[in-house]
């Protein structure tokens, strides 16, 4: 509302306007309430001061999730403090606040997040669940790389099963004990070259064939020896087949 100084020399019309304007910059004092903060009011000036009262004195409400609610008044300053590596304030201008989150948050408690979480750059948790993962099964990169199971592949901490093929591709070492197969109806078909000693764990223990079940040739040089010393030994071109301890004549031509 504009300051208003008038002359002397206004006639009783010139009043009338500029009492009209003046009511209209005021307003209806019939819209004034009864009462404000439980004082009576019964003009504009009384209104305006019961308000700057109740301002400066009975103040506004302050609560929040946490914590006892309290009365700000005209007086106090309204102070809005962020959480270390979780909540950041500033006064960004006059009459603005920001709060974000800094460059680096930590959650000391539980992140709850309802649709997806979209990391940018690395994350690195201390433990992580998954809600539809089962327990004891080996996690793989799935679709677009999604974290997922599946039961062929599971490891108790001790054992690694596997159900269905294994294809590996470049160098095995395996430790400890070695079964190939859990039955007679499984095979094992050697590609490669064998390029050390085959040695059986025990002596006069173990076969090499069986019964309707026997090698066929036997490519080799050097000598057949057994644990009492009898060796035989095979001509490097033709002869007799030779032992030690006795010979046997025998007509066949080697090589």
């Amino acid at each position: 509302m504009a300051d208003r100084n008038t002359p002397e020399s206004f006639t009783l019309e010139q009043w009338r306007v500029e009492f009209n304007e003046l009511a209209v910059d005021v307003g209806d004092i019939a819209n004034l309430p009864a009462s404000i903060d439980g004082n009576a009011v019964t003009d504009v000036i009384e209104a305006i001061a019961e308000i700057n009262t109740a301002i400066s004195t009975t103040g506004i409400g302050l609560a929040a999730d946490s914590g006892t609610a309290e009365t700000l008044v005209i007086s106090d300053t309204l102070t809005i403090n962020g959480t270390a590596n979780e909540i950041e304030t500033e006064v960004s201008s006059t009459d603005t606040i920001t709060i974000g989150l800094p460059d680096d948050v930590t959650i000391t408690n539980n992140l709850t997040v309802s649709n997806d979480l979209d990391v940018q750059n690395e994350a690195t948790l201390a433990s992580a669940k998954i809600s539809d993962l089962t327990s004891g099964r080996v996690l793989l990169a799935g679709t677009s790389g999604e974290v997922e199971d599946n039961g062929n592949l599971t490891f108790d901490g001790t054992t690694l099963n596997v159900t269905g093929n294994v294809d590996v591709t470049g160098n095995i070492t395996l430790g400890g004990n070695i079964i190939m197969g859990d039955a007679d109806t499984d095979s094992i078909d050697f590609n490669a070259d064998v390029i050390s000693n085959i040695i059986p764990n025990a002596a006069a223990t173990y076969d090499l064939g069986a019964t309707g079940k026997e090698w066929q040739n036997i490519f080799m040089t050097g000598t057949l020896n057994n644990d009492l010393g009898i060796s035989l030994s095979f001509p490097s071109n033709s002869g007799s087949v030779a032992t030690e301890g006795f010979s046997v004549a025998m007509g066949i031509a080697l090589g």
